[in-house]
């Protein structure tokens, strides 16, 4: 996401600043925060989506996949 002339441009994912992203894993409900700067999860910044995945998972996964978020190019 960037901002020009202080509006907020959406990436390609359309996600946007303030958006929250939610999802249920393992019986266990997971909101993820889109910031400025990433992605905050459970008080943590992280710099990609996949990055959050994988500190919820364990393991290394596609953010965009993990969380359901349909490319739109």
């Amino acid at each position: 996401m960037n901002s020009v002339n202080g509006k907020i441009r959406r990436t390609h994912s359309g996600l946007r600043v303030g958006m929250v992203i939610v999802r249920t894993w393992r019986d266990s409900r997971y909101e993820v925060r889109v910031c400025k700067d990433g992605f905050e999860w459970n008080g943590q910044l992280f710099n990609s989506l996949s990055a959050t995945a994988r500190a919820i998972t364990g393991v290394n996964r596609n953010g965009y996949e993990f969380f359901g978020i349909k490319d739109k190019i």
